[in-house]
């Protein structure tokens, strides 16, 4: 089985698009998951995407993501990671080691993430482009909205 996961942003290069004055960050980080043809998530992170907040993620969250996965299936996922400085701290790597053992990649992982290959994964390939394609489609006036669009695409 390949299983993916993969962390996106949904970056705020896009204000002039929008139908109001922005005065902060429209950015989100948005996590989704692939285990086979099964899209998991999405997850919305608020504010600055750390270390210890994407540990909070891998600690809290993850595991009510993975509830309708079998459990067979969820011992054998592959996390993979794409290189990002939040997925890269001392702490998130321990965690992985000891709840995905052999069974991630990334910087300092078991399987090293290949260095200028942002697109070797399914979700990096295909998915976040055609969810912003469903997301910029049309104005967004807000956060609320945007945060609308991007669960309304994670759907699709």
């Amino acid at each position: 089985m390949f299983s993916i996961f993969n962390l996106g942003t949904l970056p705020d290069d896009w204000n002039s698009q929008l139908g109001c004055k922005i005065i902060h960050s429209c950015a989100k980080n948005v996590w989704c998951g692939m285990v086979g043809d099964q899209l998991i998530g999405p997850h919305i992170f608020e504010g600055r995407l750390t270390g210890e907040v994407y540990l909070k993620f891998l600690r809290d969250e993850l595991p009510c993501l993975l509830e309708d996965v079998p459990l067979k299936t969820r011992q054998r996922i592959i996390f993979q990671h794409d290189g990002a400085p939040a997925h890269y701290t001392k702490r998130v790597n321990e965690y992985l080691h000891q709840e995905f053992p052999g069974r991630w990649i990334d910087r300092g992982g078991p399987y090293p993430w290949p260095a200028r290959s942002p697109d070797l994964t399914p979700l990096d390939f295909h998915h976040w482009g055609y969810m912003k394609s469903l997301v910029y489609k049309k104005k967004v006036n807000s956060r609320e909205e945007l945060l609308q669009e991007i669960k309304e695409a994670a759907s699709h």
